[in-house]
């Protein structure tokens, strides 16, 4: 498998990139989206274009044999989540945001701005066709920087992606009730200090 990684361009495939997204979380999309599949790729496809959290420069794609394999949207502080982008993006892409979106941008959006100083990584997903060939690990690797503090949220019960984040250097922070009150890990990786 030949795989490269970087940021996401004009030619990648942006209905793949929103697939991705929509699956790195049970419960935040298909909450978000009432479970249209179809519509989150049509409003993920117009946040990659506009001033939100999803936009193509946050995005980082690995990319095997012709596919999209894996996405990591990641955004250094400080986040901006402005309701209004959110709606026009659901308005441009056919649909209108309603007590699921406004929900959602209340309980997962919004607090993204109370964001410590840093890099807050907020989707890491690997198609599942190329799940367990280290793609993650890969994409991970690229974007970190030894010198930069990065966050995370990890669901508690992802054992494998906790596992991940920890062999990459990150530690709990804090437990916490999630969304939908989904038990998850907040999670932080520090910077090096020079000479460890």
């Amino acid at each position: 498998m030949q795989l490269t990684i970087g940021k996401m361009t004009k030619e990648d495939d942006k209905d793949a990139v929103a697939r991705l997204i929509y699956a790195t979380d049970d419960y935040i999309f298909p909450y978000m989206y009432r479970g249209d599949l179809t519509a989150a790729i049509a409003v993920l496809g117009e946040m990659m274009a506009a001033d939100t959290l999803y936009r193509a420069e946050n995005i980082t794609v690995a990319r095997a044999d012709g596919k999209i394999a894996g996405i990591v949207v990641a955004q250094r502080t400080p986040i901006r989540i402005s309701c209004a982008e959110m709606s026009a993006c659901f308005a441009r892409a056919g649909y209108v945001a309603d007590e699921h979106a406004a929900r959602t941008y209340g309980a997962y959006y919004l607090p993204l701005e109370r964001e410590k100083e840093g890099v807050y990584i907020a989707n890491v997903c690997v198609d599942g066709a190329f799940r367990g060939k280290g793609v993650a690990k890969a994409m991970l690797t690229a974007l970190l920087r030894e010198d930069e503090t990065y966050r995370l949220e990890a669901v508690k019960a992802n054992t494998a992606a906790v596992r991940l984040y920890e062999g990459l250097g990150f530690a709990v922070e804090e437990t916490y009730a999630g969304f939908m009150d989904v038990p998850c890990y907040r999670m932080v990786r520090a910077p090096k200090k020079e000479g460890a």
